[in-house]
């Protein structure tokens, strides 16, 4: 044992010698690529002397009372351990802190030197263990528990805030219940997010990457890597773009091992950037047909919803997953409730048998969003067999007077939204039939506004809400397009529109800018039997000319016989195999494991195509999107061969295409490849796209291979 304690003895005198000398040349300390690893096994090392320390003290205190053989030994053995631990963890701790420099507070400053403190007391007391009496023996143990606490104290405000030790309700409750109409959505909805899960990290105490975000102004400021956040500009903002990495990447933040923001946490910050990063606006500021209001006003509502008792149990979660795909989400109003919402994503997916697919959720369906989709009178009758319904949002969809005639049966709606539909004033019929209904959103309608107001008179207790447009000068929202397929079959009819009368609508279909002289004016719908780029714009007397607004559409083009692909496409992204490049079916961007996309990342994109006739191809595009935080870029190239013997195929176009540029706005695009070729017939193919090799030292993931996604192919 005696030789054992002198091994101790010289390794904690190098050890304790060197965390003299980090401490006295703290400042000087340059953290190396393999001085990292020292530093950061520190919260490995902390807990050893924090619990040999706690044995030793507890050992100590009964030693004599019990009486056990060879007590002195023990406790010398102990001590050693612990003061070797002490040290180790405090020489880590110390390159640690050297690693971020701007990382200085207080609770840091008294973390170091308290521990360094303890890492001394706990050498001392190795060494003259034996040379003093029980009392002073406990009296500096004592001491050294009260040294143990206030480091811990310490090093736990810099990890997880100020007020870690506090008692804390549900985050999710949190930023529900502290809802003031009076206060801005910045303070309501906005801070509590950031609260939680960001400032623990970046305030006074702690301020990582010299980043604050305590208020406003320290926010914009940003810190070490730059401006944390850009006004409007969600995607290029650091503060937005880091929530965005994969978690175990080493700047996605929170990092991992933190509470990380929930998928409607995300959706909130990028909406209140994307609007503006406002720290004054209240809900009746922004645009009631935005998406950020949508997203708040959801929080708004919950308060009441909170309180309220429901008539039904929750479901299953597993029962709720099943029902998710990538075009409905159905998801719980809010943190553990028994009522549910449901949203449908893609127009051109919908279809109305689908609501009869949440039948086995039928009870606890309280609210569905089916706004922009082609939902018609007939299928508003599959809307009786949700009982509890309070909320449908029917915005821009196909519903007349009659399809309001089948929700009268819905004795739980009280809000009812159907702005941008073909319902008129007869509509008023039902109006008194919907007993609970509180709430009406009829903007963009055929009522007249002088019709509301003898409504808003003749029923008080519902809340009609309206918007006259034509008494306003303002600018002109875009034209839309009533397709809502983005492929269609050849000499499909384009037809456009807008919601406001007498709006003139110019366009162009070759991508360029319309003006209100030289450019046609669409009078009835089109054909079209080739891809076009339609780019429209509305014009009215008094009123501001819209922004234009772009329609790419598709047409199917020539169908091959067979498509090959030839090299691997990635196992996780495998969409519907080589039909996927011809199934009519654009890729979402926001959903990339959807059955409409072909990812590629080990090797490059190749596929054989094969017609059953030699085929006078003029144009080839091919339909990729690029998503760059998602480490999906566009491809180098694009190689074509053609030729009648499938064994003998020659080169017959090549683009080489730039590397993306980091200033590009567009983070996230549909974008599409355009092959003009000679038109000469042949009956085989063979199409080449190479993924980016290593992404360039901008991105996050510098110098990995990117990601390359293609969705369709289309021959002309």
């Amino acid at each position: 044992m005696n030789q054992v304690h002198s091994i101790f003895k010289y390794l904690n005198f190098g050890l304790f010698i060197l965390l003299t000398f980090l401490f006295i040349f703290e400042n000087n300390i340059v953290v190396e690529s393999w001085k990292v690893l020292l530093g950061r096994v520190h919260p490995l090392f902390l807990h050893l002397p924090i619990g040999i320390f706690t044995l030793l003290f507890i050992v100590q205190i009964f030693r004599k009372k019990l009486q056990f053989e060879n007590s002195d030994k023990v406790v010398t053995f102990l001590a050693d351990i612990c003061a070797t631990t002490a040290c180790v963890s405090a020489v880590s701790g110390l390159i640690l802190a050297a690693e971020d420099k701007n990382v200085a507070s207080e609770a840091l400053t008294w973390h170091k030197y308290v521990g360094g403190a303890f890492a001394l007391l706990t050498y001392l007391f190795s060494l003259y263990f034996s040379k003093i009496n029980d009392v002073f023996q406990s009296l500096i143990l004592a001491i050294g528990i009260i040294l143990l606490i206030v480091t811990g104290h310490n090093g736990a405000t810099m990890t997880h805030g100020e007020d870690f030790l506090k008692f804390k309700i549900d985050n999710d409750a949190v930023v529900t219940n502290a809802i003031n109409v009076d206060s801005s959505i910045y303070r309501n909805v906005i801070h509590p997010i950031l609260e939680s899960k960001c400032i623990g990290c970046h305030n006074t105490s702690k301020q990582k990457g010299n980043l604050l975000m305590i208020d406003s102004i320290s926010l914009f400021k940003g810190g070490e890597s730059g401006t944390a956040l850009i006004a409007g500009q969600a995607a290029n903002s650091l503060l937005f773009k880091r929530m965005l990495l994969p978690e175990s990447h080493e700047e996605h933040m929170p990092p991992i091992g933190k509470a990380q923001l929930t998928f409607s946490e995300v959706q909130l910050i990028e909406a209140w950037i994307n609007n503006g990063a406002s720290y004054q606006h209240q809900l009746d500021d922004i645009s009631s047909d935005s998406t950020f209001y949508t997203l708040v006003k959801s929080l708004y509502d919950e308060r009441e919803v909170l309180n309220k008792i429901y008539p039904f149990k929750a479901v299953s979660p597993k029962v709720v997953s099943k029902l998710n795909t990538p075009y409905r989400k159905v998801y719980p109003l809010y943190h553990n409730s028994p009522a549910l919402a449901a949203v449908y994503l893609l127009s051109s997916e919908f279809k109305s048998e689908s609501l009869n697919e949440l039948s086995t959720i039928k009870d606890q369906i309280v609210e569905i969003n089916l706004n922009k989709m082609p939902l018609d009178d007939k299928s508003t009758i599959l809307f009786q067999q949700f009982k509890n319904l309070e909320k449908l949002y029917l915005n821009t969809t196909k519903i007349t007077n009659d399809g309001i005639k089948n929700l009268t049966k819905l004795n739980n709606l009280h809000s009812l939204s159907i702005a941008n539909t073909k319902v008129d004033k007869g509509i008023e019929k039902y109006l008194g039939e919907i007993k609970s209904l509180k709430n009406i959103f009829l903007t963009n309608t055929d009522i007249d506004p002088t019709t509301i107001e003898q409504w808003r008179q003749k029923y008080p207790k519902i809340n009609i809400v309206y918007e006259d447009y034509s008494k306003i000068i303002t600018q002109l929202s875009p034209p839309i397009m009533e397709n809502i397929e983005s492929v269609v079959e050849n000499d499909t009819k384009i037809e456009l529109k807008h919601y406001i009368k007498n709006v003139v609508i110019k366009y162009t279909l070759d991508g360029t800018e319309p003006d209100s002289i030289s450019s046609p004016s669409y009078e009835k719908p089109f054909k079209i039997n080739k891809f076009v780029n339609i780019k429209a714009k509305a014009f009215k007397d008094k009123w501001i000319s819209s922004d234009s607004k772009d329609f790419i559409v598709y047409t199917a083009g020539f169908k091959p016989k067979e498509i090959q692909l030839t090299s691997k496409v990635n196992d996780k992204y495998k969409g519907e195999g080589a039909a996927t490049l011809t199934n009519g079916k654009l890729g979402l961007l926001s959903n990339l494991v959807n059955p409409n996309w072909l990812g590629y990342s080990e090797e490059p994109f190749k596929a054989k195509i094969e017609f059953d006739e030699p085929k006078p191809i003029s144009t080839l595009i091919l339909s990729y999107g690029y998503n760059i935080l998602s480490y999906v870029f566009p491809p180098t190239y694009v190689k074509l061969m053609g030729g009648d013997d499938p064994g003998n195929l020659k080169q017959i176009a090549m683009l080489k295409l730039p590397i993306f540029d980091q200033n590009n706005k567009e983070q996230t695009k549909n974008d599409k490849i355009i092959l003009e070729l000679e038109g000469k017939p042949m009956k085989y193919y063979e199409i080449h796209a190479q993924n980016l090799q290593s992404l360039p030292q901008w991105h996050p993931g510098k110098g990995t291979k990117a990601w390359f996604f293609i969705d369709e192919i289309f021959f002309y």
